[in-house]
């Protein structure tokens, strides 16, 4: 799996997710039922984002709004309309 670019900030949050695929992907193989783990992590990952979050600093909230995965407008617009066509002159 690639990773994408993740900020300082968002470690813990990359780390728990890795584990969450991690457990996911062990469970595929050895199919085995692993549910109840799950739940509780992706608790805990809600929880931690939330937490994260709400408690960015300025200089945080300015990288979260310049990440180069952030959408763009053309990639709203390509959910949104079907036949659009973009006007140049």
């Amino acid at each position: 799996m690639a990773t994408a670019p993740h900020l300082e900030f968002e470690r813990d949050i990359v780390e728990l997710q890795g584990q969450i695929d991690k457990l996911l992907d062990l469970a595929d193989r050895k199919g085995i039922d692993v549910s109840d783990e799950l739940t509780v992590l992706r608790d805990k990952l809600h929880m931690l984002k939330e937490q994260t979050y709400d408690n960015l600093r300025p200089i945080e909230q300015v990288q979260v709004a310049r990440h180069p995965r952030r959408p763009y407008t053309l990639d709203y617009v390509d959910r949104v309309f079907t036949d659009w066509i973009e006007l140049h002159g």
